[in-house]
C-alpha cells in the first residue's frame, strides 16, 4: 500500500509542475502581447512611467484612478521605483492630470 499512496502522490506533484510550468508560459506570452501591443510613450514622463512602474506591474492608464488614489499610490511606490523627488513629482503631476473622476 505505501508504494500505490507514493506513486500517486509523485504523479501528483509531476501535475502540479506542469500546470505551474504551463500557466507561467501563458503569461509570459500575454505579457509580451500586452507590451508589444503598447502605442509608442507620447512623452518623456510616460516612458518614465512605463519603465519604472511597469517594470514590476500590468499599467494602469492614468485615468483608471482619481487624482487622490495616484497620491496614495505614489507615497507608496515611488521609493520602490526608484524615482528621484524631482520624477516622483513630475510623475504625479502627469498621473494627476490624466486622472479619472473621483468614485463617490
Amino acid at each position: 500500500m505505501p508504494s500505490t499512496i507514493t506513486a500517486v502522490s509523485f504523479k501528483s506533484s509531476l501535475l502540479s509542475r506542469r500546470a505551474t510550468l504551463w500557466l507561467a508560459a501563458i503569461a509570459v506570452a500575454v505579457s509580451v502581447v500586452n507590451c508589444a501591443s503598447l502605442p509608442p510613450p507620447r512623452t518623456p514622463i510616460e516612458a518614465l512611467y512605463r519603465k519604472r512602474c511597469g517594470n514590476c506591474h500590468e499599467l494602469a492608464e492614468p485615468g483608471a484612478y482619481s487624482g487622490n488614489d495616484w497620491k496614495r499610490i505614489m507615497v507608496q511606490m515611488s521609493g520602490n521605483a526608484g524615482l528621484s523627488d524631482a520624477q516622483a513629482a513630475e510623475l504625479l503631476g502627469w498621473l494627476m492630470k490624466n486622472s479619472g473622476s473621483k468614485t463617490p
